[in-house]
């Protein structure tokens, strides 16, 4: 079995001083994760859905599609990809589809990293 390391994200605010509410938001927006926080979270996310693998799939796909379509992540994405798209002088489509095929070669990259280290792990029991 693969080990993983449990990363703890925490944001550390320092004492507020007399800011604008403009001020107040530019700084909050400002915060940013680790991309090791993304690669932990990808990970754990693949190994839930490998133990979930034999569960009962009931929903319908359709169903299920529109309920992700309208969900607080995925409206999380698309603002974000509004400010990708500002800050890259990019069209909003053309930022959310940059994004979109990072995370899928991300994804990728990660199931052969994941591959690699199962089939390595594997051989080293058997010899």
């Amino acid at each position: 079995m693969i080990d993983f390391m449990q990363r703890k994200v925490a944001i550390v605010e320092t004492e507020p001083e007399a800011e604008e509410p403009a001020q107040a938001q530019e700084k909050k927006s400002q915060i940013a994760l680790d991309p090791r926080v993304l690669s932990s979270v990808l990970v754990s996310v693949k190994l839930a859905q490998f133990q979930d693998e034999g569960g009962n799939h009931s929903k319908d796909s359709h169903a299920r599609l529109l309920e992700l379509m309208h969900s607080s992540p995925m409206r999380a994405l698309l603002d974000a990809a509004v400010l990708f798209a500002e800050r890259q002088g990019l069209e909003p489509h053309e930022a959310l589809q940059q994004m979109v095929m990072n995370l899928q070669e991300i994804d990728k990259l990660w199931n052969q990293v994941l591959l690699k280290e199962g089939l390595a792990h594997l051989s080293s029991q058997y010899h």
